[in-house]
């Protein structure tokens, strides 16, 4: 076997074998070995964790990609819905059939909105206006990045 194919640990705990052989009679060799091997040991420790940490990296972006496209679909059905809702009403059974294309979106999932809500145009103001400062938010940050990115300032996207 070569010593390239030896696993890490097995390198290490050879070389600490060495360093005991010949401490006595090459002390100066035996510590320049001591450190070399102490410094290998610790650059596998650290390979280690950052392999686990790319793994785990990895793991969230995977996750991260998933949310985002389930977010994407769910936004596509709703548009769709949407669209199948204005097709029915003008080209279909009438706008009370085209209302139910998104009254059965929303009863799905049981979106509807409170009962206690009376006023729709107020209720989607209000709720908008949420919507909306958080929306501005996302933009802001994605605004900002493409500004750092633009100015040399890293990899950004």
């Amino acid at each position: 076997m070569k010593l390239n194919e030896l696993p890490p640990k097995t390198l290490i705990k050879q070389a600490h074998a060495g360093v005991k052989l010949i401490t006595e009679q090459y002390p100066d060799a035996a510590a320049i070995l001591r450190e070399t091997v102490t410094r290998f040991d610790v650059l596998c420790e650290v390979h280690q964790q950052t392999q686990k940490q790319r793994d785990e990296l990895a793991d969230d972006a995977e996750y991260l990609k998933m949310r985002f496209k389930e977010a994407d679909l769910l936004f596509g059905k709703l548009m769709l819905a949407m669209r199948a809702a204005v097709i029915e009403s003008e080209h279909g059974a009438g706008p009370i059939a085209g209302i139910s294309w998104i009254f059965n979106t929303l009863h799905g999932p049981n979106e509807f909105a409170p009962e206690a809500e009376k006023n729709a145009q107020e209720y989607f103001d209000r709720e908008s206006e949420i919507i909306d400062a958080e929306f501005s938010k996302c933009m802001d940050f994605f605004t900002s990045r493409r500004s750092k990115s633009c100015n040399g300032g890293g990899d950004a996207k």
